[in-house]
């Protein structure tokens, strides 16, 4: 359970921090859908990541870095670019686009720590990490915790815990971690 409440708030911190000052506040302007409708959706992806990330580190065998920096953080970053990408206000991007990226990330991350690809046993890692996660089933669903656990990580990033203060984005998640059972009970 704790895995999907961290991946949740990693990805908040992407959509957050993005690419840079203001980057969230764009982003929102252009949703101009709600900002619980926009961490809503964005976290509807978590249980997919986190089946990927399982598949994948079972296929790998290890992990070749910090997974919710370079999947969940990375694709919380490019959510929010491709939601400014659009020339229609209030559209969030494709599910199956979304489902795609998130399948390419996992595939770079887990490789990192393969053979190299020219090998048979570089080729044959790879294959074999590829079959596991095309298998992953898609579920992605709204309004889910990790969604209402992930607005409060970005409401403790608005109101000053973010990157430029002493107490960093990062912290927040681990508030979060300490403090499950008091959310569940909270947010219940």
């Amino acid at each position: 359970m704790k895995t999907i409440f961290v991946t949740a708030s990693f990805m908040s911190l992407g959509l957050c921090e993005g690419t840079g000052s203001g980057f969230f506040d764009r982003v929102l302007d252009h949703w101009d859908n709600g900002c619980y409708e926009l961490i809503d959706r964005l976290t509807s992806y978590v249980p997919y990541t986190c089946a990927l990330i399982a598949a994948g580190h079972q296929s790998a065998g290890a992990f070749p870095g910090v997974a919710d920096y370079e999947i969940s953080e990375t694709f919380g970053v490019w959510f929010g670019q491709q939601i400014l990408s659009t020339d229609e206000a209030g559209m969030d991007p494709d599910a199956g686009l979304c489902q795609a990226k998130l399948l390419e990330l996992t595939i770079a991350f887990f490789e990192q720590g393969m053979d190299d690809a020219g090998t048979a046993t570089g080729k044959y890692e790879r294959a074999k990490l590829r079959e596991a996660l095309a298998d992953v089933p898609v579920k992605c669903e709204h309004a889910t915790l990790p969604g209402t656990v992930a607005q409060l990580v970005l409401e403790l990033d608005r109101i000053g815990f973010g990157t430029d203060h002493p107490i960093c984005g990062a912290m927040c998640v681990d508030v979060v971690n300490e403090n499950l059972s008091t959310l569940r009970e909270f947010i219940a």
